[in-house]
């Protein structure tokens, strides 16, 4: 997505960290990493934008067993964006990817709320990735001003 981001915005894309912290994940989340129960994981909260203009919401899930390494890469990772790591590791990292129209009901609509308020339904996709031998879940939500809505919306 980032590379596409870059593409569409003639590299004027900036990366916001909105947090990098244990946060208890949702159980539909836990249950994409292979786990019985929500419970508390690193979670890596950013925002794409534009001139101040967020136009993408990103969740990225790390399980407690990836090795230290691992981790600590994760969380010096800043405003770096985690598709660099994680594409530098494989040609092949995305195990699948899920669409889906977000509206307050959904836990990953409340965790973006937090930060930026919505009053809309949103497009979302979520991928499960390869990253050392474990899955990571990589959750973007296309806020209003992301150039998909121009797509969708042309007559």
């Amino acid at each position: 997505m980032t590379r596409a981001m870059r593409s569409l915005t003639d590299d004027q894309l900036e990366l916001k960290l909105l947090s990098s912290e244990h946060q208890l994940v949702g159980e539909d989340e836990a249950s994409l990493l292979g786990l019985s129960s929500a419970q508390s994981l690193l979670t890596r909260e950013v925002l794409m934008q534009q001139d101040n203009e967020p136009l993408l919401y990103g969740r990225s899930i790390f399980p407690d067993s990836l090795a230290t390494d691992a981790l600590a890469t994760i969380e010096s990772l800043g405003t770096k964006p985690l598709g660099d790591i994680l594409f530098q590791l494989s040609d092949e990292p995305r195990l699948s990817m899920q669409y889906a129209m977000l509206d307050e009901q959904t836990y990953l609509y409340q965790a973006l709320n937090k930060h930026i308020p919505q009053s809309e339904p949103l497009y979302a996709r979520r991928s499960i990735f390869q990253y050392q031998q474990q899955r990571v879940l990589v959750q973007e939500v296309f806020l209003t001003a992301h150039p998909v809505y121009a797509l969708i919306n042309c007559d």
